[in-house]
């Protein structure tokens, strides 16, 4: 129902993950996971002509490795993924 693509910049700031489908104004929930498992930032957003991209902010360092969570529902069907960066791939700007 829906792809993702991790488009972060190694030297930014902030995860970037883009977002598409070929329903155009599907709608997505991301969730991003760090160190405690914990929800550290839950995001909402309805695509526009099949994209859209969610930004998370980097921390200086992780204990563990940083997930994504990726929900949708489209007509009484549903869709997820999980998306996991390995905490030694992340660098931080």
């Amino acid at each position: 129902m829906f792809t993702f693509k991790d488009i972060s910049k190694s030297n930014d700031n902030f995860f970037e993950i883009e977002i598409k489908s070929v329903i155009p104004d599907l709608w997505i929930t991301t969730r991003y996971y760090d160190d405690d498992n914990n929800i550290k930032n839950e995001q909402v957003a309805q695509l526009k002509n099949g994209k859209t991209s969610f930004k998370f902010s980097k921390k200086a360092d992780y204990k563990s490795d940083v997930h994504f969570h990726f929900s949708t529902i489209w007509e009484n069907t549903s869709d997820e993924k999980i998306h996991t960066i390995k905490k030694e791939t992340i660098k931080k700007a």
